[in-house]
């Protein structure tokens, strides 16, 4: 993900979020993955979101709580249904 971070430079538009979708194609993000995204963003001075689409099963998967997996975020989102042009769902902001 390193090199992905785009230099300090007028020339490019700055680097400043990381977005992960868990679960990722029926695959869930271990909490040693999301903890270790989330030192990463530390050490570079990201911010860490969080696609939750299919978090619950992420929690599910897991045998943990919801905070077990947004404590490595700074955002979250879980947007489960999408009609008519709107999303319905929630957004977790850390203060």
């Amino acid at each position: 993900m390193a090199a992905a971070i785009k230099p300090d430079d007028i020339h490019f538009a700055r680097t400043r979020l990381l977005s992960l979708e868990n679960t990722h194609h029926g695959k869930v993000l271990p909490l040693d993955y999301l903890a270790r995204a989330f030192d990463f963003t530390r050490e570079r001075q990201l911010a860490l979101h969080i696609d939750g689409a299919r978090i619950f099963n992420a929690v599910v998967a897991q045998n943990v709580t919801l905070e077990a997996i947004a404590r490595y975020c700074d955002t979250l989102t879980n947007l489960p249904v999408e009609r008519a042009g709107h999303a319905g769902g929630i957004a977790a902001v850390r203060q």
